[in-house]
């Protein structure tokens, strides 16, 4: 890891954008090592990866797909769950969260580029999602999230991208920014033009913590 590329990347960043430094298939060390540069928030896709590297010294969001009887070992660990993509997803965190009487801050998670193979909720059905997390006391709807296409056609990204600041902008108008604070989309390869259509939330894990070793 270079902390001198790392901090340089940190002082480039608008001071309204969120940096969640994604520690997937990294060790606990090379998360200490980012954590004496300056990340603060680590993004975990694994819940067997964030129970074995969790450290109650940091902050933690849970970014990939998660499966519903893994939730009771997410929400004692996070302090966000940015990928919410159902309805039975959201029954189960009100369920956990219900039990501890907490209030898990959440993000809707959208499939934008409409990839098979790829979870989130269709963009024409995003609204009446939004409806639906706000019967649950125990959940805080806190804006969108996505991963852009996988394309070399940069066009192809940013139209995704430009949707996604659209739906979020009409949502935070008609909802307050009570409920749509984090637009969430951009990592290594494409934040820059994330940032350029509103992302105030980016997910950065090669450019930082560098290759992953599968």
């Amino acid at each position: 890891m270079n902390q001198k590329k790392i901090q340089a990347l940190l002082e480039s960043l608008p001071k309204d954008v969120t940096l969640v430094t994604v520690s997937k298939h990294h060790p606990k060390q090379k998360i200490d090592e980012a954590y004496q540069y300056g990340c603060r928030i680590f993004g975990e896709n694994k819940v067997q990866e964030l129970k074995e590297k969790y450290d109650p010294n940091y902050e933690w969001h849970m970014i990939g797909h998660l499966q519903r009887n893994k939730v009771k070992d997410v929400v004692d660990l996070v302090s966000m769950i940015q990928s919410v993509d159902s309805l039975p997803l959201l029954k189960e965190i009100e369920k956990q969260c219900a039990k501890r009487d907490i209030c898990m801050p959440i993000l809707i998670e959208v499939n934008i580029s409409r990839e098979a193979n790829k979870y989130g909720i269709p963009l024409s059905e995003t609204a009446d999602f939004v409806e639906q997390c706000l019967l649950f006391p125990h959940i805080k709807l806190q804006g969108l999230m996505c991963v852009g296409p996988l394309s070399e056609d940069r066009s192809v990204i940013a139209d995704c991208f430009q949707q996604m600041q659209q739906c979020f902008l009409a949502l935070k108008e008609k909802y307050g920014s009570e409920y749509f604070r984090y637009l969430s989309m951009g990592m290594s390869d494409d934040y820059e033009l994330a940032l350029q259509y509103g992302s105030n939330m980016i997910r950065l894990g090669s450019i930082i913590m560098g290759e992953r070793d599968y």
